[in-house]
């Protein structure tokens, strides 16, 4: 009760020194239940703002002692000691272990460094690296050319075939036969270059695979050695065959060159059987002109008649 008291007496007191408040001059007037009511709702509010305010002083005088304390803490150490530290306990121990974590990786990975450097797998990985580029760029150019390939197929099979037509026929030119064997060439190369270019970068794919996974060199080196003996039959299988087109397409000139020739020995016997049916014709008509130029010859003999009249 004597808190109660106390507090309410307090409480009057502060309400009587409120500059907003119209507190009775005497005894004898009345107060009404809606002054108390606004004297009760302004006072909760300046109770309210004053602890807000009294937190505020705390939470300030706090932080300035807090920096105060840093402060002199650092200048009552010595110079080399002088550290600003504005983290927890907890914080610290973490940040340490943290550092010192990072600190026993960065080793290791120096070590693995050094390694590296002592081994071939750098100049391995950079020349992956350019491999890489190259393959991409390489990957790009044989899209490429294999879509130019493939329409150079379709072209070559109705050159092929526009050939071989001219081919059977007995009138085709030697010139043309050169120009087959010219396509046929290029085409052989291009077929070359084509597979090698494959097999590099089945090479540049199996490296990629080598640096990914150092365990898999064994069996990759033994799959690129059988693939390259493959390749290897694979290329003389083709060069057999070839060799059989092109045994074929000289066979073929040869037979051509034979129809040519025969063709040329024909027109010529013709014309020695022309010329053979001429020439007595022509020593017919040379038998007339021979008994004419005895008559002609005859002839002065009986001028000297009309000279002699002119005399």
């Amino acid at each position: 009760m004597n808190r109660t008291r106390a507090k309410t007496s307090i409480s009057t007191d502060r309400t009587s020194r409120l500059p907003d408040l119209n507190s009775p001059k005497d005894s004898g007037s009345r107060i009404t239940q809606d002054e108390i009511n606004n004297i009760k709702l302004k006072t909760q509010q300046l109770e309210l703002e004053r602890k807000q305010m009294k937190s505020k002083t705390a939470y300030m005088k706090a932080l300035i002692k807090a920096r105060n304390n840093k402060i002199q803490s650092v200048y009552t150490q010595p110079n080399d000691n002088r550290n600003i530290k504005t983290a927890s306990k907890n914080q610290l121990l973490t940040l340490e272990e943290t550092a010192k974590s990072l600190e026993r990786s960065l080793n290791e990975r120096k070590k693995q460094l050094d390694e590296i450097e002592k081994s071939d797998k750098l100049a391995v990985s950079k020349e992956l690296q350019i491999e890489i580029q190259m393959y991409y760029l390489e990957q790009k150019h044989l899209a490429q050319s294999v879509k130019t390939m493939k329409d150079k197929e379709a072209i070559i099979a109705m050159e092929l075939n526009r050939l071989k037509r001219q081919a059977a026929s007995a009138k085709a030119n030697e010139d043309c036969i050169d120009d087959l064997q010219a396509e046929i060439d290029g085409l052989t190369e291009k077929l070359f270059a084509y597979n090698k270019s494959e097999l590099r970068n089945y090479s540049t794919k199996q490296l990629k695979i080598i640096h990914d996974n150092p365990n898999e060199l064994e069996n990759i080196r033994k799959s690129i050695e059988e693939k390259i003996k493959n390749e290897g039959k694979e290329m003389e299988k083709n060069r057999r065959k070839c060799e059989k087109i092109q045994q074929k397409e000289n066979d073929n000139i040869q037979y051509l060159q034979q129809i040519i020739d025969q063709q040329a020995q024909k027109i010529q016997e013709a014309l020695d059987k022309m010329n053979q049916k001429d020439q007595p014709e022509e020593e017919e008509s040379k038998e007339p002109e021979e008994k004419e130029q005895p008559e002609k010859e005859d002839q002065p003999e009986e001028e000297p008649k009309p000279e002699e009249k002119t005399q």
